[in-house]
């Protein structure tokens, strides 16, 4: 008898060691996720601490780790805030340019010139001095490289500048939205009838 109680004894201190080095662990590891500003990784760990910790009856590491928990949970919320406070400002700013064909805008980088979609990467690379944005008449940009004046298509091509710019190849705009459009409208005359 006294065998079997001291084999349960060490079994349960034993399992007790493994779980209170489990939990504290997992509680290490989510302040250095924490400090890594990895905050839902940090969530994770503390939450795990929480709720072992509280399976052994480690009430006050549980307090603690709940605290942490809720800290990790409001800068997970924090940075979701930043996130769309970003992407709104972002959304402003693009609504803000002009696209030629709805996508092409003129941008500046600090120090040159290039264009870019409404996603705001760089399709035609910053290097102009000087540039306009596309003409939506003719859909060619004016623009300086090298202190040289060019023409500039929507494909990315340099033209040598001209006064005459009708002498220029014609650009054409993505028309396909449109001419849907156009069917659509169409369609929905026919069955008026």
């Amino acid at each position: 008898m006294k065998k079997r109680t001291f084999i349960l004894l060490l079994t349960a201190i034993f399992i007790n060691t493994i779980f209170g080095q489990v939990y504290k662990e997992q509680f290490e590891n989510g302040i250095v996720f924490y400090n890594n500003e990895q905050y839902y990784e940090a969530y994770l760990r503390f939450n795990a601490a929480y709720v072992i910790s509280d399976i052994e009856g480690d009430f006050k590491f549980a307090q603690k780790s709940r605290l942490y928990l809720d800290s990790a949970a409001y800068s997970i919320q924090r940075q979701q805030v930043i996130t769309d406070s970003l992407l709104q400002a972002t959304k402003k700013i693009t609504d803000a340019f002009y696209f030629y064909d709805n996508k092409l805008a003129l941008a500046y980088n600090g120090s040159r010139y290039g264009f870019i979609n409404k996603n705001g990467e760089v399709v035609i690379y910053y290097k102009y001095e000087e540039a306009t944005p596309f003409n939506e008449n003719t859909g060619y940009a004016k623009v300086v490289r090298d202190k040289k004046t060019y023409w500039l298509s929507p494909d990315g091509t340099e033209y040598p500048y001209t006064d005459d710019i009708s002498s220029l190849p014609k650009i054409e705009k993505d028309t396909s939205k449109i001419n849907q459009q156009e069917i659509v409208t169409k369609k929905n005359l026919t069955n008026i009838e």
